[in-house]
């Protein structure tokens, strides 16, 4: 055997140190390989040749077969038996309800749900977090004419607030919904949308299903709440018209004294709430919200549960309006609408008479008062005394849907138990219920149902909810009895499903006729043993009949311990008396009467209502507006407010409409006298992020913003650039137009998408279309398009006229003409010429159109060579001067060249164009040359797009450009590549001239991705491919998204940084686990450690839950017997985000203001350089997080397969682990895992040891283990 060489190469001698097989994994490696795929044993992948020289099939070729048992295309059969599967299924099961698993381990209680106030149960909810709402948004078409909007109550633009979240832009989509609805956190979490936005989604009809428009609300105003950045004011002291104003609309503020007038909002509801927003957006300073409880936020706080409704985000909904309500809203506590002493025997302390009429009355109220009190069958509750204190009812086990979820809200949101409030008429919030007073208030106690059987008769939400909670109580059953069918329940679908999710059952076709009692022994007290009820049998067609034909045998009796009524509920006879006169109740709904445009009362009267209607005719309606459930808008067809978009939509109008009232009742006027048609509107939703300043200057042009589109399909023609303009982009290029002797002809089909992953065939009718690939794309957005369209087929005169026109009309943007000339100087100097003339901001050249015009000389045929660049860009800026008039000096015009990706140095073309030609920048890059598609299902290769006639030639196609985020890297290469080579920065690698002016473009499509191009040192991006996905007004999106970034990464705002992302601890592993108030997540983790293996699946998941639920237990039960104080200032508080500015003192320095554009061009180009100043001492591994690893093994089989198999697998728990001693820290288990921050690079702590093959290992220094590099046998 030959020697090995002194280099060390060459065979091995026979007793070299290392005897092993270089081809074959050695033992510890296939034992860690064990579950790494592979085919079946004795099974190999074989070419078989047919006899006659050509294959099995055909004689065509070589081809691969699987042979027998190949486990690829699997010949064989695996014999497993089915007690085998059923073990293994049970072992991994995964989709066991809580109930399932803790069924029994709690005292009594059947149904597992003992004292899960703070789990979020609601589906709508992205347990998945991050990860999962930006796919779910990525999914949404963002329609033309969106129905989801049209049905929204409160008009939230549904389709711009999830184009936002899909560019990760958490404060756009939040400003999108809280300008158009102020408590959009808690319509997001409780809003039917099955019957609203998602009900009329586009995408109902389709496999996947309507948009989780609700989940995805919840999810990015929670994001925005993390972000603690207070609302700022809007100014209103000048009665001249703001930014806000729009053409089609009236004045958006109070002007003048109207701003001092007192306006009562009597309610803090979502309709309270909303109408004092607006009423303080507008100007208004003296705005003042009586609430009759100790806190604010009405049924969103007293009576929709924790788990549906946590009371954090209410009180951020209440902070938001009067901490940092800009000093106009005032909010007293303990303040009561009542005629005279309640049945409850607290006083009232106002009418509406004497709150309009009295000392500085009111000019404009509000009334949002809800419907407080239950509505109680008389004929069923005879024998219950609901007079007065509720404790009696309560003993005989009967409870009303109000008393039942009053004190479950109470307990799981800690509120106060007192409803008197503190009555010092405080306006703030320290987490002591909503009330500023800083006293320690008890909480209620939830009823204690453990082992009980609960009947609830309704059929509505209410009912629900009622259900629900009792079986957090402890119920053992629960029963949701109705008369109608079930085919009738009143309850949204979000409900009815949550009740039946939960075990809940629905006894239908049962109306209640009495209730059953029995003496307890012992004490001799009543206690309920059941309800009597009556079978129904209803008729649709004929309604006369459905009592008729009943017999003794149509009455049963239903077992129940506890009895909880759902019959709706009422304004009480005081309530309603304080009203008068400036507000008429309906007799036969027993609601206020309010118009069903304004929302405006009528005049009481004692009348019947068809003389109550004329005398209101003849009347001027009183200034008093009503809102929420409380009204009733008159008419046949208008249904009274019931869900809280809806009352929140009553707040908005009656704001609006009560702005308008003002402002005539002080002599101004809301029409604006530029538009016949005046759209009602109202200010939006505002912080300091809004103020952010997006301009920039460069070349002597101010860009107001550095969004603009490139010369592209979006540029077609004048009138879309018009309403590009409109839509907000700061600048745009035109479609590259040439002379009248280059006119082009373009071909068609010539625009398609790349992307798709089918690899079917198929086609349209006419026999040219695509095959799968591309048509069968799932993605709704195009990561990349494929063009082979040329430049403009209309004239130059066409695009010099348009620039006048253009310039003329928008004067502060920015117009760029994009030219096009073969390498002929009088043709570049006659167009170069013609644009300045026509008013030409700046001139772009294109010398890089990848298709077509090269075969004319034109394009990449001018732009690959540098010699052809350098003399173009100085033929051009020779002349490029826009002539004044009146003596004065001509204005040199900007010129850019647009350079190609497709040449190998863009830096050489750069400089020629740049240092030799004078061009004053350039746009990097153009399109990237590629071929599209080809089907491969046709037998011949159709291409796509494909041109020609369906004959029995195949049609024809050409290399066309790429665009799109498929070719941003290489737009972000060439742009700090140029950056890098052309700057004054020597010792980085520049060429020490001043820094080359750099528009960007290539796969921009958000706001992040526009930071990353000013990162490297452009100045100002161009978009096409993003508009091609959606229409112009994604510009908004990138607008607030950048200001975001500008804004939270600005110095003095770390914390907020810190704040923008989520702990990924247990999100997608337990869904009973994932609590809405993540600053007090349940004790997974320490549960887990106990329990040894952190895997949620069968035996694992089961023994902690049961942990859990034993512990949630005892807590609870400790507090109901007393030994554990349930008062407010003992109980936990979740930590809220308080979006107040942090105080300063005159020591402090104060925090700058945001980020400019211009501070952070460039700002990551010192991180690039060349790979040898990269440091190998650096070392890091990975580091898997068990909370957040779902176990599906995608690390363990990229690094067995493509890596170092430094993941080990547990067979049993499925628990990988990460071996630092062999981790390389390559990052492809980052890469590949499904779950964002599942795993996480850190330092590497241990020797970093290098394999160098053959036996030898070597010791490589690092930072934490430095060493000489010496070798290891």
């Amino acid at each position: 055997m030959a020697a090995t060489t002194a280099a060390g190469y060459g065979p091995a001698e026979p007793d070299a140190p290392y005897a092993g097989s270089c081809s074959v994994d050695p033992p510890d490696i296939e034992e860690l390989l064990r579950l790494n795929p592979r085919p079946l044993a004795n099974c190999q992948w074989t070419a078989t040749v047919a006899n006659d020289g050509g294959t099995m099939a055909g004689g065509k070729g070589v081809g691969l077969m699987a042979a027998a048992g190949s486990g690829l295309a699997r010949a064989r059969a695996i014999v497993k038996p089915s007690v085998a599967t059923v073990e293994d299924r049970h072992h991994y099961k995964r989709n066991s309800s809580y109930s399932e698993d803790t069924a029994g381990v709690i005292d009594g209680c059947a149904s597992g749900l003992w004292n899960r106030w703070w789990t979020d149960v609601k589906p709508s909810t992205f347990r998945g977090g991050e990860r999962a709402a930006v796919r779910e948004a990525r999914r949404c078409l963002k329609c033309a004419h969106a129905p989801c909007q049209l049905s929204c109550p409160t008009s939230i633009d549904v389709k711009s607030f999830i184009t936002s979240i899909a560019n990760q832009n958490y404060y756009g989509a939040a400003k999108t919904i809280l300008s158009d609805n102020p408590v959009g956190l808690s319509c997001g979490m409780v809003c039917p949308t099955s019957e609203l936005c998602a009900g009329s989604c586009n995408l109902a009809g389709t496999d996947g299903g309507p948009i989780n428009i609700g989940g995805l609300q919840q999810f990015c105003l929670e994001m925005f709440m993390d972000m603690a950045v207070p609302p700022s004011t809007v100014s209103s002291d000048s009665d001249d018209d703001d930014d806000e104003e729009r053409e089609d609309g009236p004045p958006l503020k109070a002007r003048g004294q109207s701003r001092l007038a007192p306006i009562a909002v009597i309610g803090a509801g979502p309709a309270g709430l909303t109408c004092a927003t607006y009423l303080n957006r507008l100007g208004y300073r003296r705005v003042t919200v009586y609430e009759s409880g100790a806190y604010a936020g009405g049924l969103s706080a007293s009576e929709i549960p924790e788990y549906r409704l946590p009371w954090r985000a209410v009180r951020w909904e209440i902070e938001q309006m009067v901490e940092h309500g800009r000093g106009g809203v005032r909010l007293e506590y303990g303040r009561r609408l009542y005629s005279s002493t309640a049945g409850d025997g607290r006083p009232g302390d106002m009418t509406l008479k004497n709150l309009i009429e009295g000392p500085d009355g009111a000019q404009a109220v509000f009334v949002a008062v809800g419907l407080p009190e239950p509505q109680l069958p008389a004929d069923l509750f005879r024998d219950v005394d609901v007079s007065g204190n509720t404790a009696a009812a309560q003993s005989l086990g009967v409870y009303t849907s109000k008393w039942l979820l009053r004190q479950a809200s109470g307990y799981s949101k800690r509120l106060p138990d007192g409803r008197g409030g503190c009555g010092s008429g405080c306006n703030g919030s320290n987490g002591n219920g909503g009330c500023g007073a800083s006293k320690s208030v008890t909480v209620p106690l939830p009823p204690d149902f453990r082992g009980k059987t609960v009947l609830v008769l309704g059929a509505g939400d209410t009912a629900m909810d009622c259900a629900t909670v009792a079986l957090r109580c402890g119920a053992r059953r629960v029963r949701v009895v109705f008369r109608r069918g079930t085919p009738d329940v009143r309850a949204v679908p979000e409900e009815l499903e949550g009740a039946m999710r939960e075990r809940c059952e629905l006894v239908p076709h049962s109306q209640p006729v009495r209730f059953l009692f029995r003496k307890v022994p012992g004490d001799g007290t009543d206690r309920i043993r059941g309800v009597q009820f009556r079978r129904t049998d209803v008729d649709d067609v004929e309604p006369q009949l459905d009592d008729e034909d009943h017999s003794a045998d149509d009455l049963f009796v239903l077992r129940a311990d506890c009895v909880v009524s759902a019959f709706g509920s009422r304004l009480p006879k005081e309530l309603a008396e304080a009203l008068a006169p400036y507000a008429r109740v309906d007799k036969r709904t027993g609601r206020v009467c309010v118009d069903a445009q304004t929302g405006r009362c009528e005049w009481w009267t004692d009348d019947d209502d068809r003389v109550a209607n004329d005398k209101q005719e003849r009347r001027t309606p009183p200034p008093v507006w009503c809102g929420g459930d409380a009204s009733c808008a008159k008419g046949s067809t208008a249904d009274p407010s019931q869900t809280t978009v809806e009352s929140a939509n009553d707040g908005k109008t009656a704001a609006y409409h009560i702005h308008q009232y003002l402002q005539e009742l002080y002599g101004y006027s809301i029409q604006n006298h530029q538009s016949s048609v005046s759209r009602p509107m109202l200010p939006g939703f505002r912080t300091a992020i809004d103020d952010v300043d997006l301009s920039v200057r460069m070349c002597g042009l101010r860009f107001m913003n550095p969004f603009g589109l490139a010369s592209a399909p979006p540029t077609t023609s004048a009138a879309m650039i018009r309403r590009a303009f409109r839509a907000g982009w700061a600048f745009a290029v035109t479609k590259t137009f040439g002379l009248d002797k280059d006119l082009v002809t373009n071909v068609s089909p010539r625009i398609i998408g790349l992307g798709g992953h089918g690899v079917g065939g198929g086609s349209t009718a006419n026999g040219i279309g695509p095959g799968s690939i591309g048509a069968g794309d799932p993605d709704v957005a195009k990561n990349a398009f494929l063009n082979i369209e040329l430049i403009s087929e209309k004239t130059a005169a066409y695009w010099l006229r348009s620039i006048r026109e253009l310039k003329r009309d928008f004067p502060q943007h920015i117009l760029i003409a994009s030219i096009m000339c073969a390498y002929i100087e009088s043709d570049w100097t006659q167009l170069t010429e013609l644009a300045c003339d026509a008013g030409a901001d700046a001139l772009e050249l294109n010398l890089s159109c990848p298709h077509g015009m090269g075969e004319s000389g034109m394009g990449l045929a001018c732009g690959q060579d540098p010699v052809l660049v350098e003399n173009i860009s100085r033929w051009v800026k020779r002349v490029a001067v826009r002539p004044a008039g009146d003596g004065k000096t001509a204005t040199p015009v900007p010129v850019f060249v647009k350079i190609t990706p497709n040449v190998t140095d863009v830096v050489a073309v750069a400089r020629a164009a740049v240092r030799l030609g004078g061009a004053d920048g350039v746009t990097a890059v153009n399109t990237v040359s590629a071929l599209g598609p080809l089907d491969v299902a046709a037998n011949n290769g159709r291409p796509w797009p494909g041109v020609g006639k369906n004959t029995a030639d195949t049609p024809r196609t050409t290399y066309g450009g790429m665009s799109g985020t498929a070719v941003r890297p290489i737009g972000l290469r060439a742009v700090s590549a140029l950056s890098r080579a052309l700057g004054p920065d020597v010792a980085a690698g520049g060429d020490g001239g001043p820094p080359v002016q750099i528009m960007a473009t290539g796969g921009v499509d958000s706001a992040a991705a526009t930071l990353q191009y000013l990162y490297c040192g452009a100045k100002v991006v161009q978009v096409c491919s993003a508009i091609q996905n959606q229409d112009f007004t994604v510009v908004q999106d990138y607008i607030t998204g950048l200001k975001a970034l500008l804004y939270t990464n600005s110095e003095g705002n770390n914390k907020r940084r810190e704040k923008q992302s989520r702990p990924t601890t247990a999100l997608v592993k337990d869904s009973i686990d994932l609590s809405d108030d993540y600053d007090i997540v349940s004790t997974t983790a320490v549960i887990a450690d106990q329990s040894g293996s952190k895997s949620m699946f069968g035996p694992y998941l089961r023994n902690k839950r049961c942990e859990q639920a034993s512990g949630a237990a005892t807590d609870m039960l400790n507090t109901i017997q007393g030994t554990k104080s349930n008062g407010v200032d003992r109980t936990p508080e979740p930590e809220t985000t308080v979006s107040v500015p942090e105080e300063t003192n005159d020591d402090q320095v104060p925090v700058p203001m945001a980020t400019p554009v211009e501070l952070v061009v460039g700002r990551a180009l010192k991180a690039v350089g060349a790979y040898k100043s990269l440091d190998s001492r650096a070392q890091v591994v990975a580091l898997v997080n068990e909370d957040s690893c779902i176990n599906c093994g995608k690390c363990y089989m990229t690094c067995n397969d493509s890596g170092y198999q430094a993941i080990t697998m547990d067979p049993k728990s499925h628990i990988v682990h990460v071996q630092p001693d062999s981790c390389t820290g390559c990052t492809l288990c980052l890469t590949v895992c499904p779950i964002p921050g599942c795993i996480s690079m850190v330092e590497k702590t241990v020797p970093h040891v290098i394999n160098r093959g053959l036996g030898r290992r070597q010791l490589v220094s690092t930072y934490t283990c430095p060493n000489d590099g010496e070798y290891i046998d």
